[in-house]
């Protein structure tokens, strides 16, 4: 019989069914060999000032502190700015949903030889040790325990992972358990 209870509980395993698969549409665009790129000259400065705008709110309702480290100069690279925006909006969402309330992301330019690029760095649950080397795997999940409904499906990193990838760009994962991780993206300057 159709209660309010039913309906609502009907809806929302709907709504999970419409994020996986978008998720999953995502993904197969990302891994496209012939992904189009719309690269043009992209200021690093100017992508914090972006994610700033986007994040604030969400971390000041949570209760984490993001602190956006301005550069001092301008850094420019080459890059698809929707597809830098979507492979920072997963990073940062990663960050605030595993650091808990009081404690911090930072966010920052980092240079590397001929590449331009983002660290972000948080004081989450960190990941551990021996879960790095499958964070890009579908559907992989280290800690067994999140609930699918909170922690997403498992493929936000290999959606990341494919377009750093496309870009000829790299991508580092450093993490150590209750103290945070640490993820590199960096995309060439030319």
């Amino acid at each position: 019989e159709p209660t309010p209870k039913r309906l609502q509980q009907s809806h929302d395993e709907l709504m999970r069914l419409v994020r996986l698969v978008g998720e999953l549409e995502e993904l197969l665009a990302a891994e496209n060999p012939q992904i189009k790129l719309n690269k043009t000259n992209i200021e690093a400065g100017e992508i914090l000032r972006s994610m700033e705008g986007q994040f604030l709110s969400v971390f000041q309702d949570k209760g984490v502190i993001l602190n956006i480290q301005k550069p001092k100069r301008e850094y420019w690279f080459k890059a698809d700015r929707d597809r830098v925006a979507q492979i920072l909006t997963n990073i940062i969402n990663n960050a605030l949903q595993y650091t808990p309330k009081g404690n911090k992301v930072s966010i920052k330019v980092e240079e590397s030889n001929d590449y331009i690029g983002f660290l972000v760095k948080d004081e989450g649950i960190g990941i551990a040790e021996e879960d790095i080397p499958y964070l890009y795997e579908r559907f992989y999940r280290g800690d067994k325990s999140r609930d699918r409904k909170t922690g997403g499906i498992g493929i936000g990193l290999s959606i990341v992972k494919a377009l750093v990838d496309a870009h000829q760009g790299k991508i580092q994962i450093d993490s150590r358990l209750n103290i945070g991780t640490k993820v590199s993206i960096l995309f060439p300057k030319h």
